[in-house]
């Protein structure tokens, strides 16, 4: 799962919501049994609306993720259906 948000909204909890929403849609509706969520590692604002939606951090994947053609450290989380 990856999400951003215009400057103008953040700091609302827009993002921490429509994240609860789309899991739970994917959870009920989908029927997925695994959500995976991954951010370039420091990016702390990503990181707290993984985690307040209850995904578990995982760890770090070395090198991960490639943004804007660079690959970067990135972490890696879960949300399990069960959770």
């Amino acid at each position: 799962m990856g999400y951003w948000c215009a400057p103008g909204a953040r700091g609302q909890g827009v993002v921490t919501q429509a994240v609860g929403v789309v899991g739970r849609w994917a959870f009920h509706t989908l029927g997925i049994e695994r959500l995976e969520w991954t951010s370039g590692v420091g990016n702390w604002a990503s990181r707290r609306v993984a985690e307040k939606n209850g995904f578990t951090i995982e760890g770090t994947l070395r090198r991960g993720l490639v943004l804007h053609g660079t690959r970067l450290d990135c972490w890696i989380g879960s949300l399990l259906s069960d959770d």
